[in-house]
């Protein structure tokens, strides 16, 4: 029996890391597409706690949407492969990492102009990793799945 808990423990440990690199090029674009609405989310979330608007359920939204976006960039990241996607991912990194440092903290109605346009920045970048997901997969399905999805 002992010999098979740490086996056991193995497999998941190599099963967890090698998820995020057996995604389908379908779930890729998923996923960044999924990226647009929650930029979109996490500022409503910000803006609604501000505003003394449904506090928890926003509070709870909020930890579950950063958590979300946080684990599809991660698997998008291991994904790419094309040097252009692996560019806009760390482009997508970077705003995601001074966006998640306000939208996470106490919010401050003078903070609410910035999380707006990082909102929309992040957005943009989700956008343009879609788009460049869909052209280094160019194949009617890519396209079908974006818009679908």
């Amino acid at each position: 029996m002992k010999k098979r808990v740490p086996l056991f423990i193995a497999f998941l440990l190599v099963s967890m890391t090698t998820s995020a690199q057996t995604i389908t090029l379908r779930a890729a674009i998923n996923k960044a597409g999924l990226q647009r609405a929650l930029s979109q989310r996490m500022a409503k979330d910000y803006l609604l706690i501000g505003a003394g608007i449904r506090i928890e359920e926003a509070k709870a939204d909020m930890d579950e949407v950063t958590s979300i976006f946080n684990e599809n960039l991660h698997d998008l990241t291991l994904f790419a492969k094309a040097q252009d996607l692996k560019d806009a991912l760390r482009m997508e990194e970077s705003i995601w990492a001074k966006f998640r440092q306000v939208v996470t903290d106490t919010p401050d109605i003078s903070q609410a102009t910035t999380i707006i346009k990082n909102a929309n920045d992040l957005l943009t970048i989700s956008e343009i990793v879609v788009q460049k997901l869909q052209a280094n997969n160019n194949n009617k399905g890519a396209k079908l799945t974006n818009e679908c999805g």
